[in-house]
């Protein structure tokens, strides 16, 4: 098939066709191309997508069917109008009913002409301008914000210009209030301010309101309210509906706002930029509102610029107040001020101009019209006068230091006290005043000071200034003495530091009372405490004072410790005396010790007596304190060491004088503690001293700081105190002693006298018994009856003679005969026989001391002391056991006082006897002299053994003790003088070897017949010749008429006519070698009435056997004996 041929110009135009259809397809917008009576020619794919049809079925449809009668009308119109005009017609419209069409749009009819210029089709297109038209209206929105904006900004501006121009806040709320009206709309607002006081907020302005309201949200009526979590949080709130809302607080607050016609409300803080809240600014609603979020930051913006305005307001105002204050303080104030601009050349001060001066300056510098001149005018010469002043102000102006100086200005004559400061560099201000009458005063006081210090240097007390706060600011010398610190030492430190903690608070509140009520005197006492830790009592004396401004106290303090310790001495001594009556020695002593470590400060005490020897302690006391914590194991209680073992304390009575020892451990004659006793520091002992004899030491220890010579005096008074007290009780004690040995000597005396009464007629009678039993007995003749009966009775006579001898010892009337004896020699020769007295099962212990000094008694008597202790100590064994005899020599320093009785001082021997025996019961100590008593079972003890030892040692001049402790034994101590008289010979002598009686011839007198016919008896029967007579005056007359020679005289001593001593010097005159033997059965004391016996006289007592008569007998006629 051949295919039809194209020009180019059908190619071109079928192109073009082409073309355009492509273009009319792809146009987004509906478009169709129809006749002048709406029959659609051609439509693009848009046209009939819109109604619903394919693109083939366009054409040919009556675009008018397609519409609704209203805008298929409408549209017959417009195109006749198009069809008039032959112009183009745009137009906006809806197609109503089209469910494609919706929203907004515009339509555009465009005429196509034909061939002969009329108008034969028509292009019909709609535009969808939706969202042409809502930018449309959003520009419109946005234009009518931006005007709202816009009055905002301006209200803003004129808020703004109002402070500007007024300067303070009057009219600026009400304005505030009109600019959050216009920018949300409202008719009703307020401000309300915080107040400062109160912190509720208070209405500032309002407005809209019929009844204008006067409190926050009617707070009386309705009590808390919204504004309230506002205020806490700083936060805006809006209420959109208050009767919907959860931030109201109830429905008191609903009503209130409600009655105002408010439906909704904000609330904006306004806030200032350091987020203090000064107030809230509110806005009201009659009807719910939601405002938008520009509206809200508009009213912050708005509550901020208002916070700020106050803000400004308030520190202008304070500015404003600050400069009057200073106008008012520049003008009025008591002090010159210049404000000055400094010259410099070539950065070198030169000179200075007075800018602004106040009234004062002209006062006090009498220079008138300064400002705007030179100092250099002013005061011609002064920076040849006072150069200084030029340097000083140039330095301040250059560097802004402030300076402070005190000036002579040379050229007014004038000191000033003058502050410097620069409030800009260049210029500088002067604050100054007139001095010259304070400086005369402080050169004065100066003076005065000097003076003072000259004064107060010299004072033995301490003299010191403290400021208002308490602290040191001047100490004389004397602190040093008394406290022990420097016056540097001391300087800037708080008085209170140097009390005793105890007393700080009490000193405070005096400092601070005198202080503060100007007190110009007080007069109190306080404990202090030295640098070495010591505390002493001072008075101090306090004063207020008040010196150019500054404050504090002076004061004065006197150390009154020593004062103090006589007051407590005096005290002491007055409560001894109250307390002497019924305390006992041992308490006395306490309460001395107690007091004496309480006034020194120490922890232990102790008192010694110290006994006549100057060796031996009789007593030992000890303080509460130390008996409680320091002797702490039984063996080491109330003990110290012996006197002759003791360490340091007894240093006091080997030198005899107070002992201070400060270093205890570097002693070395110190001993060991017994276990127990805490360490020992310091110490301190005095002797008590009584004339020249130690009666006792007293001691303290462990002071905290070292003992001094004030120590010593305290305690040497209290134990002088005590002593005197002590004496007195002694005195007291020894007069109830006195009356009660009274007694007893009374009883002795009594015992004495009926035995001394009886004892010559008894021993007259025993000495008959004795020697007639004694004759029959030597008869070989008796039977054996008879010979047991004698010997009874002999028996008998011999204890009775034997109770008389006790008796009359004890009694101190037993006849001695004196010699002078070595104590051990008497002793050893006793030895055996006591032995066999106290038994096998007793050891018995010899301790004799050397060189034993002598002793001038009768020896008998020794025999008799020494049996009775040692059968004592027998008896007082159970079973095994252990009796001590010791001599020693003993020195007595001063007069001894036992029993009642004063011996003298000297040289004693000491015979003591021990024995570890069950010891003597307490309640029986004061009755073991007394005769008679005993606490054997009846019928093994008379209860005159004791009694006889007691009587003896009595009648030979010494005296006896005894220390006893139940369960331990018991120890006599007998003390015998020693003798002083010419030496002797130790050896004892012995007696003359016997020989068979002789024919001597012998002279009997005795005024007893008795006794006179059984001598003879006896004599004769031992192959004597006898001569008797019954007076003196006879036998000198038979001596006168023998014609013989009478050998021996036996003459009894006490006789009616003359005694036995005279009639021996008769018969001496007769018979010059005659041999004398005396006999008596008188007391010791009717004897020595009657001219004694002594050493170098015989004697034989009465009582006496044919033994012990025929035995004197011979042994004076062959013994060689002096005369008497």
């Amino acid at each position: 098939m051949d295919l039809p041929k194209y020009d180019e110009a059908d190619l071109e135009r079928h192109s073009t066709e082409q073309t355009l259809r492509f273009l009319f397809n792809a146009i987004p917008e509906s478009m169709f191309i129809m006749d002048c009576q709406g029959i659609v020619l051609e439509a693009n794919e848009s046209f009939a997508a819109r109604f619903g049809k394919s693109l083939s079925e366009c054409p040919g449809i009556n675009v008018y069917d397609l519409l609704s009668p209203d805008v298929a009308l409408h549209r017959r119109k417009k195109v006749e109008e198009v069809l008039r005009t032959g112009k183009r017609l745009s137009f906006e419209g809806e197609l109503e009913g089209d469910r494609l069409l919706q929203g907004r749009k515009m339509h555009h009819i465009c005429p196509l002409f034909g061939s002969v210029g009329e108008v034969d089709r028509l292009v019909v297109y709609s535009q969808d301008i939706t969202e042409l038209k809502r930018t449309e209206e959003s520009l419109i929105a946005a234009q009518t914000v931006l005007d709202k904006d816009l009055e905002a900004m301006s209200k803003l501006h004129e808020i703004s210009t109002l402070f500007v121009r007024k300067g303070n806040v009057e009219g600026i709320f009400d304005k505030v209030i009109d600019a959050a009206c216009a920018i949300t709309g409202s008719d009703m607002g307020s401000v309300r301010l915080v107040d400062a006081k109160s912190g509720h907020l208070k209405i500032a302005a309002q407005k809209g309101f019929t009844d204008p309201f006067q409190e926050c949200c009617h707070d009386s009526a309705v009590g808390p309210c919204v504004c309230d979590r506002v205020m806490r949080r700083k936060e805006q709130i809006m209420v959109a509906d208050i009767t919907q809302s959860t931030l109201i607080w109830g429905k008191k607050e609903v009503e209130a706002h409600l009655a105002d016609g408010v439906r909704s409300l904000q609330l904006t803080p306004m806030v200032n930029r350091s987020g203090k809240l000064l107030g809230i600014l509110s806005t009201y609603f009659p009807v719910v509102y939601h405002p938008e979020e520009r509206v809200l930051k508009l009213l912050h913006l708005l509550a901020s610029q208002t916070a700020d305005i106050i803000e400004r307001a308030e520190k202008e105002e304070a500015l404003q107040q600050s400069n009057e204050r200073y106008r008012s303080l520049f003008s009025n104030t008591l002090n010159a001020i210049a404000y000055c601009r400094m010259i410099y050349e070539e950065e070198r001060p030169v000179d200075f101009i007075y800018e602004q001066v106040n009234v004062r300056f002209e006062k006090v510098t009498g220079l008138k019209n300064v400002e705007g001149k030179k100092i250099s005018e002013v005061i011609p010469g002064i920076h040849d006068i006072n150069p200084e002043l030029l340097k000083i102000f140039g330095r301040v102006a250059k560097t802004g230091i402030t300076e402070r100086l005190e000036f002579y200005l040379e050229s007014l004559k004038t000191w000033l006290d003058i502050s410097v400061y620069s409030t800009k560099s260049g210029h500088f201000v002067t604050v100054f005043d007139v001095i010259t009458e304070r400086k005369q005063t402080e050169n004065a006081l100066l003076e005065s000071e000097k003076k003072f210090r000259s004064i107060t240097e010299q004072m033995a007390e301490v003299v010191f200034v403290t400021d208002n706060f308490g602290h040191l600011t001047y100490a004389s010398s004397a602190i040093e003495k008394i406290f022990g610190y420097t016056s540097q030492e001391v300087i800037g430190h708080l008085f209170t530091e140097y009390l005793v903690e105890n007393e700080i608070s009490r000193a405070l509140a005096i400092f601070n009372e005198a202080l503060l009520n100007q007190l110009t005197l007080q007069i109190l006492e306080f404990k202090y405490q030295k640098k070495n830790g010591a505390v002493f009592c001072g008075e101090v004396h306090l004063h207020y004072y008040y010196d150019n401004g500054s404050f504090g106290i002076i004061g004065l303090i006197h150390d009154i410790t020593e004062r103090k310790r006589n007051e407590a001495v005096i005290a002491f001594r007055l409560h001894l005396l109250l307390l002497a009556d019924s305390y006992s020695i041992e308490e006395v002593l306490r309460e001395t010790l107690d007091e004496a470590e309480r006034l020194t400060g120490s922890t232990i005490g102790f008192i010694h007596f110290i006994e006549p020897d100057q060796i031996s302690i009789s007593l030992q006391a000890w303080s509460t304190n130390t008996e409680k914590n320091l002797c702490l194991v039984e063996d080491g209680f109330r003990r110290h060491y012996p006197l002759k073992d003791a360490g340091v304390w007894a240093d006091a009575i080997r030198e005899r004088r107070a002992m201070i020892h400060n270093n205890y451990d570097a002693l070395s004659n110190r001993k060991g503690m017994p276990q127990g006793h805490i360490a020992v520091e310091r110490e301190l002992v005095v002797p008590i001293m009584r004339g020249e004899k130690i009666t006792a030491i007293i001691g303290i220890g462990n002071k905290v700081v070292d003992y001094d010579q004030e120590d010593v005096k305290l305690l040497s008074s209290m134990a002088g105190i005590a002593w005197d007290i002590i004496a007195r009780k002694k005195a007291e004690l020894s007069e109830s002693r006195i009356q009660n040995e009274l007694v007893k000597a009374q009883k002795m005396e009594l015992v004495g006298r009926l035995a001394g009464g009886i004892a010559h007629d008894f021993n007259n009678m025993l000495c008959v018994i004795l020697g007639h039993a004694e004759m029959a007995l030597l008869d070989n003749q008796l039977n054996e009856s008879l010979r047991e009966s004698l010997q009874e009775i002999f028996n008998a006579a011999e204890k009775s003679a034997d109770l008389t001898h006790q008796l009359l010892a004890f009694a101190r009337k037993q006849p001695l005969i004196p010699k002078v004896l070595d104590l051990n020699v008497v002793i050893e020769g006793m030895l055996n026989m006591l032995r066999r007295l106290i038994g096998e099962d007793i050891t018995l212990v010899w301790s004799p001391e050397k060189l034993l000094y002598p002793v001038n008694m009768d020896s008998s008597h020794i025999d008799q002391i020494l049996i009775n202790l040692c059968v004592n100590a027998r008896d007082a064994i159970t079973e095994i056991g252990k009796i001590v005899i010791e001599t020693k020599n003993v020195m007595l320093h001063e007069p001894y006082a036992v029993d009642g009785e004063v011996g003298s001082s000297g040289a004693y021997v000491l015979l003591s006897v021990s024995d570890n025996g069950r010891g003597i019961e307490e309640k029986d100590a004061g009755y073991i002299f007394e005769p008679f008593f005993t606490t054997k079972e009846s019928g093994k003890g008379t209860g005159l053994g004791l009694s006889t030892v007691y009587g003896l040692v009595k009648q030979n001049n010494g005296f006896i003790r005894f220390s006893s402790e139940p369960g331990k034994g018991t120890e006599f101590s007998v003390y015998f003088p020693g003798y002083t008289g010419e030496a002797f010979s130790s050896k004892r002598e012995l007696p003359a070897e016997k020989v068979k009686p002789g024919e001597e011839t012998i002279l009997i007198v005795d005024d007893e017949n008795e006794i006179l016919k059984l001598s003879k008896m006896i004599l004769q029967n031992q192959g004597y010749h006898v001569l008797t007579a019954g007076t003196p005056a006879q036998a000198i007359q038979i001596a006168q008429g023998y014609k013989g020679e009478i050998n021996l005289l036996l003459t009894d001593i006490i006789m009616p006519e003359m005694n036995g001593r005279d009639l021996s010097e008769k018969i001496y005159s007769i018979f010059p070698n005659i041999k004398v033997l005396f006999m008596s059965g008188y007391t010791a004391d009717i004897i020595a009435s009657q001219g004694g016996v002594d050493e170098v006289m015989n004697l034989i007592l009465k009582p006496f056997s044919i033994k012990g008569l025929t035995n004197k007998v011979y042994d004076t006629l062959h013994v060689s004996h002096p005369k008497v």
